[in-house]
């Protein structure tokens, strides 16, 4: 797991805001927290290219967005695909 980074409050919509502390994950990615267990998907990056910030979009009934402030969330790392030689 690749740590995202912090969330910083509830949009009005009930979306999760987090500042990254890398570089962004493409949208629809999976966002978990600290115990693993799924919280949304990422629906939407904005702000500037040099410290952006991810808005989430809670899937699950059960997750409290409210009880996330502060902790950090994490994603998958992808692992890409050697491709053999083209001829």
């Amino acid at each position: 797991m690749k740590p995202l980074g912090k969330v910083l409050h509830i949009s009005k919509s009930r979306k999760i805001i987090l500042k990254t502390l890398g570089h962004p994950p493409p949208i629809n990615t999976e966002v978990y927290d600290e115990k693993f267990n799924i919280v949304g998907i990422v629906y939407d990056i904005m702000g500037p290219v040099s410290s952006p910030y991810v808005s989430i979009l809670v899937e699950k009934t059960g997750v409290n967005p409210e009880a996330l402030i502060g902790k950090t969330l994490y994603i998958k790392e992808r692992r890409l695909r050697k491709r053999g030689k083209r001829r």
